[in-house]
């Protein structure tokens, strides 16, 4: 089983991002994926985490939350120092920013990704969820782009299209980036 955990800030789209990257893995041919977030009553800007449980072979009936991820996502810079917390030794931390220098870095793979800037440039709006799905997919190797591409046509169906290929532009961005 592999897990992941998602740093961000309420409006980033970090429960959208866990819900891409479980429909992208189901869409990939996994058998077991959960996807799921930990938040209250915040507001906009406030701290948020989501989860996600990914088996390949077996459906998942463990339920909490991850305390020891495989990776972590993290969308706000400013959340680096809470969200390397029980990150697995050899894991992986995907961050949004241009540059980053994390104690731990020894003993997890560090790979950072400008994704306001790529979210500007493709989206309009720095909302950097779609270009951190494209990041996951190209460093983790765990689904294809293209599933990737129609996990967002799916999610963001009922969108105009033009929304809708603007997020598949910044994933494949964010996919070429990292």
């Amino acid at each position: 089983m592999y897990s992941i955990r998602i740093h961000g800030r309420g409006g980033q789209g970090a429960k959208k991002l866990s819900k891409l990257i479980a429909q992208s893995a189901f869409i990939e041919g996994y058998v077991g994926c959960q996807s799921f977030a930990l938040y209250g009553a915040e507001r906009r800007g406030s701290a948020i985490v989501s989860f996600i449980r990914l088996d390949k072979h077996n459906p998942i009936e463990l339920r909490g939350y991850i305390t020891e991820p495989d990776v972590v996502i993290v969308l706000d810079s400013s959340l680096k120092d809470i969200a390397t917390e029980g990150l697995k030794e050899n894991g992986m931390f995907i961050i949004n920013t241009e540059n980053i220098t994390i104690s731990e870095s020894d003993t997890i793979d560090v790979n950072c990704i400008d994704a306001n800037q790529i979210a500007l440039d493709t989206i309009g709006r720095v909302i950097t969820n779609t270009c951190m799905l494209g990041a996951f997919a190209k460093v983790t190797g765990l689904f294809s782009l293209e599933n990737a591409c129609i996990a967002i046509q799916s999610e963001f169906g009922s969108m105009p299209q033009k929304i809708i290929d603007k997020n598949i532009s910044s994933c494949k961005a964010g996919y070429e980036e990292v």
